[in-house]
């Protein structure tokens, strides 16, 4: 198996908050994703005909999953995908993973980034 068969290390570059920059339910979120091989270089995304996606999964919850764009041309590794008011509707522990799927409909998986959403009072 060769790194672009290996699964993804997928690196959150904003976005993912902190305390100090919480994620409240219905807000609108920005998450802009560094797609990086195991050699920590960027990973080409532009094979014709492959799908890019983020999946978002609260605990005990159905699957979400939206489209994720380049940020620039795809071949720096940069995604990003802006939630909408809908998508973060629960408080709660919340997972993310970015998913390439190849033109043979291969899955190439990448890493998995927890997040916590506080409710509204």
């Amino acid at each position: 198996m060769n790194s672009k068969d290996k699964p993804f290390d997928v690196k959150v570059v904003t976005e993912v908050r902190d305390d100090s920059n919480p994620v409240f339910v219905g807000q609108e979120v920005t998450f802009l994703m560094s797609i990086r091989d195991e050699d920590n270089a960027a990973y080409d995304l532009t094979e014709v005909s492959a799908t890019n996606v983020i999946v978002f999964k609260r605990v005990g919850d159905v699957r979400l999953t939206k489209t994720a764009t380049f940020v620039n041309s795809g071949t720096d590794g940069e995604v990003k995908y802006t939630t909408v008011a809908s998508d973060l509707d629960k408080a709660g522990t919340w997972k993310a993973q970015f998913i390439h799927t190849k033109a043979s409909g291969e899955d190439v998986p990448g890493s998995v980034v927890t997040f916590t959403v506080l409710p509204r009072i």
